[in-house]
């Protein structure tokens, strides 16, 4: 992976603007195709397949990834080591990968939290901000996906997806 990509400094946040941050940079173009260990024969194939929507930036230019790629290609790859079948992960994409509006978003999250036996203040107190500060202006253009939501939950609460 690329050395200038951690995510330490995400853990046990505790403001908005660190959620915001956090979600730049899950979304932010740093990989290369050998740090996917993957070949680029089977993210052509996904591709044409449509199970990714991965455009480069120009034709001559070699992809890049985000860190969200890169776990959906994963999944990708997990789901193909047990023989799910191409078209079944084409439905598994449209769930996670379809985009969410804002107040769904926030009613998934309030919904997570609400779940939850152990209480975490850090949750309540960014669920708070985010409600308060209308998430900074994101909702004008928001790109949230249950595959951001999943690892937005794990970061901040330090658990597995």
């Amino acid at each position: 992976m690329d050395s200038n990509f951690n995510l330490d400094t995400f853990f046990g946040f505790q403001d908005i603007a660190k959620t915001v941050q956090l979600e730049k940079k899950l979304k932010e173009k740093l990989f290369h195709m050998k740090e996917l260990e993957l070949t680029q024969r089977v993210v052509m194939h996904w591709d044409q397949f449509g199970l990714i929507d991965l455009p480069r930036s120009n034709n001559e230019e070699w992809r890049k990834f985000s860190f969200l790629d890169y776990v959906w290609l994963h999944i990708i790859q997990d789901l193909r080591n047990v023989g799910v079948p191409l078209e079944v992960i084409k439905k598994v994409k449209e769930f996670v990968l379809e985009k969410l509006p804002a107040e769904v978003f926030l009613s998934l999250l309030r919904k997570h939290l609400d779940e939850k036996e152990e209480k975490n203040e850090t949750e309540e107190k960014i669920y708070s901000q985010v409600v308060t500060d209308k998430l900074c202006g994101l909702e004008e253009n928001p790109e949230f996906s249950m595959l951001l939501f999943a690892v937005l939950i794990s970061i901040l609460s330090r658990e597995p997806i």
